[in-house]
């Protein structure tokens, strides 16, 4: 090993037909292959669209960004803090391995909580729109 970094992943491996951006063939394996931990949630529930290429570039950034999430976590910041300690994606959130089931939830509610969070505040920044509105009236 030379220390360089690569980073794989044929999983979900298709032919393209460029013409018409549709996916030709997938893996004919129908079990979900690779690191559970790092599947989208699309991928974990079955959703993903088979035959769009733009859905599994989707899959494989949400799966990018845990591996940049992992390596920026390890890494200075302008001499004010070392790195963090080693930590998997969700790590604190599982207990073994093979937690797939609890992973799938954990993903969905994960987004389901952020999504939430976005509506409060733009129904708080338009209440606020609203009020200075009737103010300024």
């Amino acid at each position: 090993m030379d220390g360089e970094c690569c980073i794989g992943d044929l999983g979900f491996a298709l032919k393209l037909d460029s013409s018409m951006n549709t996916a030709l063939e997938i893996n004919s394996n129908s079990d979900r292959v690779g690191t559970k931990r790092y599947m989208a949630p699309e991928v974990l529930d079955n959703t993903i669209r088979l035959t769009s290429p733009e859905a599994f570039k989707q899959a494989d950034m949400y799966s990018l960004g845990l591996v940049f999430w992992e390596v920026t976590r390890r890494c200075y910041v302008r001499n004010l803090f070392g790195p963090d300690e080693y930590q998997l994606p969700y790590q604190d959130r599982y207990i073994h391995n093979n937690l797939f089931p609890h992973h799938k939830a954990i993903c969905l509610n994960r987004f389901i909580l952020n999504n939430n969070n976005n509506n409060n505040n733009n129904n708080n920044n338009n209440n606020n729109n609203n009020n200075n509105n009737n103010n300024n009236n």
